[in-house]
C-alpha cells in the first residue's frame, strides 16, 4: 500500500519499520519510546544481537516481547488509512492481487521470508 502513491523510486518496497517512521505522526517523545522498545526487543530475539527466536515460542511471552509486537500492531490502522486514502481504485486492485500472491507464496514449502528479494517491488510496478 505504501508503494503506489509514492512519488520517488518504486523499485523497492519499504518495510513496516520504515513505513511507520516515515508515514506515522508521532511526537519526538513517542518516537524515542518506540525506538527504545524496538531496540530492546531486537536484543531479545535477533541472533546477531545475542538473542534467540525462541522468545516467541516461550509461554507466557515476556512483557518486553509483547510490547515489541504490540507497538507495530497498534499503528497499523492509522498507517492503512494513510495509504488507502492516497490510492486510486486501479492501485487498490493491484495491491489486493499482490497481497493474495504473497500470502499464497508464504505458504509454500520453499518460501524464504528473509533477504533482499522481499523488498523488491512487484514486476511492472516500478
Amino acid at each position: 500500500m505504501e508503494l503506489p502513491p509514492r512519488r520517488f523510486s518504486k523499485g523497492l518496497i519499504n518495510g513496516l519499520g520504515k513505513c511507520i517512521e516515515h508515514d506515522t505522526l508521532m511526537t519526538i517523545s513517542e518516537r524515542a519510546k518506540r525506538k527504545a522498545c524496538k531496540d530492546g526487543g531486537r536484543k531479545l530475539f535477533a541472533p546477531e544481537y545475542g538473542g534467540s527466536y525462541e522468545v516467541f515460542i516461550t509461554r507466557p511471552l515476556s512483557a518486553e516481547i509483547m510490547q515489541y509486537c504490540a507497538q507495530d500492531v497498534q499503528l497499523l490502522p492509522g498507517l492503512w488509512h494513510e495509504y488507502y486514502q492516497r490510492m486510486t481504485p486501479r492501485w487498490e486492485r493491484k495491491v489486493e492481487e499482490e497481497m493474495e500472491n504473497r500470502i499464497e507464496l508464504s505458504h509454500s514449502e520453499t518460501f524464504n521470508g528473509k533477504g533482499k528479494h522481499m523488498a523488491l517491488a512487484p514486476k511492472g510496478w516500478s
